[in-house]
């Protein structure tokens, strides 16, 4: 009964992915179409510096909020969180600006849309610990859909790559203040007992650092090209990978149920065979995700995005095979942090890394940056989290094993 009902909260979670990713889709096909194929790369530079921020805040809590609210409540991660995310944007933007990447207005800006996107990042890890997973995915595709509708609404205001700026900020403002409206009528305040702040900030960092450095890793990874080729690369590169992280939605909205629903626990050997079916049933569907992306035309996606787009379709057909291969992490990336390993997603994101950067450096040796190159590096990469992931599952399923036949005994 409770795994059946873990279906089916996986199967709501899964359809509001799918409408937040259509959002996002149609966010980048407008960027793509109105901006060009170099401001498009330049944009998603911007969501990458967004993203690093968020990557670097979520060290004090963010993805850990749901293991650690059974310890301390929101409310004292949440400040100490939201004063993380601030000194953090400044110091990320700060330096993106004195390398020359962006400009002062555009670093200005970025800076507190970043604070504002950890905000409600925060507060949406809350709702999941509170189980409130129809809220969650509410507040997750409104935000989707308002960013694609103000996107429009500012570039064709003719305020250029800009007005995605602009849109972000106005988005992810708003959606934060009505969250934290939200969660005050969800979760009252009561007479919580006074922790030390200090206690709660090391709880948070300690536990928070390992998992944030696998996040931190896995974005090296996986936009490895972005730290080499030109914006309109990038543009190209971007879309392509996109559309594969698409395919995460399953294997994304499967573990995010698990986690909030056995987070602190410890696995038995039913726990492991019906989390090995769940992934067997992914990897199905994966597969058949994959020879669809192999027939669909490099045409369809030069029609999509516009002119200057060529390419995307033959990035996304050799990503499309890596994913296949970590969806499988991702699944259990979810099943080891709710049990408390998050060292093995390290281990499991650190060889990715290493196999991508030595990818890279023979085909560099060989070629130069070439982006065909970066994604075959990527691509590499992923598979082998992937295959890791298993290996490491594997191990743990045998030593539950031998420990259920050791007690028997």
């Amino acid at each position: 009964m409770i795994f059946a009902g873990m279906i089916r909260l996986a199967a709501y979670s899964w359809l509001a992915k799918l409408t937040t990713a259509l959002c996002n889709f149609g966010t980048i096909v407008l960027l793509s179409r109105l901006l060009g194929v170099t401001e498009r790369g330049v944009c998603a530079w911007y969501a990458v510096l967004i993203a690093i921020s968020l990557l670097i805040t979520d060290i004090a809590a963010g993805g850990t909020v749901v293991y650690l609210m059974q310890q301390f409540g929101w409310r004292a991660m949440r400040k100490l969180y939201l004063f993380c995310a601030m000194g953090i944007g400044f110091a990320v933007t700060g330096a993106a600006f004195l390398l020359g990447s962006i400009q002062l207005v555009e670093a200005a800006l970025l800076c507190v849309i970043a604070f504002f996107n950890a905000m409600f990042s925060f507060q949406n890890h809350v709702l999941l610990g509170l189980k409130q997973f129809r809220m969650f995915n509410i507040s997750t595709s409104v935000a989707a859909f308002t960013l694609f509708a103000a996107t429009y609404f500012f570039l064709q205001s003719g305020t250029g790559r800009q007005g995605y700026l602009y849109a972000m900020l106005l988005v992810w403002s708003m959606a934060s203040f009505a969250q934290h409206t939200l969660l005050q009528r969800i979760s009252p305040y009561v007479d919580e007992p006074q922790t030390n702040q200090w206690a709660v900030l090391k709880k948070m960092v300690g536990t928070g650092f390992i998992n944030q450095l696998v996040q931190l890793l896995g974005l090296a990874n996986n936009r490895f090209p972005f730290f080499w080729m030109k914006a309109g690369m990038l543009g190209v590169f971007s879309n392509s990978l996109a559309l594969a992280e698409a395919m995460m939605l399953l294997p994304g909205s499967i573990g995010q149920v698990y986690y909030s629903q056995h987070a602190g626990q410890e696995p038995g050997l039913k726990d492991y065979r019906r989390f090995a079916r769940l992934m067997v049933a992914n990897a199905g569907l994966i597969a058949v995700a994959v020879v669809v992306i192999q027939l669909i035309p490099e045409s369809f996606y030069t029609l999509l995005f516009g002119k200057g787009f060529n390419g995307v379709g033959a990035y996304l057909k050799l990503l499309s095979f890596s994913m296949l291969f970590y969806s499988m992490y991702m699944m259990l990336s979810y099943w080891q942090s709710a049990h408390g390993k998050f060292y093995i997603n390290l281990y499991c994101t650190i060889l990715s890394l290493l196999t991508t950067c030595v990818f890279s450096l023979l085909f560099y040796v060989k070629d130069g940056w070439v982006l065909q190159n970066l994604v075959t590096a990527v691509a590499g990469g992923l598979v082998v989290s992937g295959v890791s992931a298993v290996v490491f599952f594997a191990a743990g399923w045998r030593a539950a094993a031998a420990g259920s036949k050791h007690k028997l005994r």
